[in-house]
């Protein structure tokens, strides 16, 4: 995954578009982890708290529940 996008989460008038190319991301690499807990911390700094909870449980199934 791209670093700039995770920098980007420092910026709150970012956020709209580091969510859009993380699902973007996700939509071709739908287990990549790293875009998960990346996006999981963009829906949290935007408040979106239930997405963000959606994100986590998705990424401790990946984990084996070790997430």
């Amino acid at each position: 995954m791209d670093r700039r996008l995770a920098t980007l989460l420092q910026y709150p008038g970012a956020l709209t578009e580091v969510k859009r190319a993380l699902g973007d991301i996700l939509d071709s690499l739908p287990n990549n982890k790293v875009a998960l807990k990346t996006l999981g911390e963009a829906y949290i700094k935007s408040e979106n708290f239930a997405e963000a909870f959606d994100v986590s449980i998705r990424l401790d199934s990946l984990t084996g529940g070790k997430g």
